[in-house]
């Protein structure tokens, strides 16, 4: 099954890092590396990939490894995307190596697919077999390349709940989205009875986004001392000034802004409403923000006390996993494939029935 990329790897690298940010160059090249060994120990016969979006890993199980891959983005536009770039890919290494039986013979089998929370396995189950049209009976193995929030929640239970799917590589993302109220059948922290089961569990919303970062990541910029530092407190005198015009607003769901750092904080208020597609302020109160801007260094040590905590909180969201497949017999491992400075959620839960 495992297809050692050999005379064509200078030229299957390049076709990886097409379209694909050096941080997900990394995580693609070990997570696809890793969920290839898997699936030719545990002997399954298709991966399915939740949330591929432009299906970059699941290009690189196809092309690289030889492995046959079912992708379920909810996004038609990505999948648009995906195809054309698979498509682009094969056309490249045809051209380098004219020899067709040396080029990974299938792409991914593309499917549009937005996957509840509270999806039955065997329905979830059925739904793949008739979208994918095989004429056998399929083992799946599942994976993710940060799945957002309950998705990959959703992921460890039907991994759980169904004898079909034998084995599970899950990097997890988005903490903050996971759902922790108990107002559906099914939520994402805590998952299993033991924690359920302990007084003050919950974790807030804070604490679970503040696990999204990087703590090694931040102590190069502290070393550095930049100008990068005080994005942060751009950040929060931006979160002032919004509870101020808008205070409905319970969470403020602002997107980065590249090089912020080189922008006066009137221009950084302006990009900032205009990707909320927001009406900007009419004026920015200059003495106001420069009283809060003064407050960098209070902004700064606060982040860092929320560093500091934040291994904690995503290792407390992971074990919880882990002992929710071991209260129903199933063994799991929880293994760092990332460099954390490049790709802070880093951790992966490992499993396969085939070891049990």
């Amino acid at each position: 099954m495992l297809l050692k990329l050999s005379c064509q790897e200078k030229m299957l690298k390049h076709i990886f890092r097409k379209h694909v940010k050096p941080k997900k160059q990394h995580e693609i090249y070990l997570l696809s590396k890793t969920v290839a060994e898997l699936l030719e120990s545990s002997k399954c016969s298709d991966i399915i990939d939740f949330g591929s979006g432009q299906g970059h890993l699941a290009r690189s199980l196809t092309l690289g490894y030889n492995c046959p891959v079912i992708t379920l983005e909810q996004n038609k536009n990505f999948i648009k995307k995906a195809e054309e770039f698979d498509d682009d890919a094969c056309k490249t290494l045809h051209k380098a190596n004219r020899q067709a039986d040396v080029v990974g013979q299938v792409t991914a089998r593309h499917v549009q697919y937005n996957v509840s929370t509270d999806v039955a396995a065997d329905i979830f189950i059925d739904t793949i077999d008739k979208k994918v049209q095989s004429h056998v009976e399929p083992t799946y193995l599942l994976t993710g390349l940060h799945a957002c929030g309950d998705l990959s929640a959703t992921m460890i239970r039907l991994y759980k709940e169904s004898p079909r799917i034998a084995a599970l590589v899950s990097v997890a993302c988005c903490y903050m989205k996971l759902s922790t109220e108990p107002e559906s059948t099914y939520i994402g922290y805590p998952m299993s009875l033991y924690v359920k089961g302990l007084d003050n569990h919950k974790i807030p919303y804070k604490s679970r986004e503040s696990a999204c970062h990087a703590l090694e990541d931040y102590r190069c910029r502290l070393k550095g001392a930049g100008p990068q530092l005080r994005m942060h407190c751009y950040r929060a005198a931006l979160g002032t000034i919004l509870r101020k015009l808008h205070p409905d607003m319970v969470r403020l769901p602002v997107q980065t802004i590249k090089k912020a750092f080189n922008l006066s904080f009137v221009e950084y208020v302006a990009l900032a409403f205009k990707k909320l597609k927001l009406s900007a302020p009419n004026e920015v109160d200059v003495q106001e923000a420069e009283s809060l801007l003064s407050q960098w260094v209070h902004v700064v040590i606060y982040f860092c006390l929320c560093l500091m905590v934040a291994p904690t909180v995503e290792s407390i969201i992971l074990l919880d996993r882990m002992i929710y497949l071991k209260e129903h017999g199933l063994n799991c491992e929880i293994k760092s494939l990332f460099e954390p400075k490049l790709s802070p959620r880093c951790f992966a839960i490992i499993a396969s029935k085939d070891s049990q």
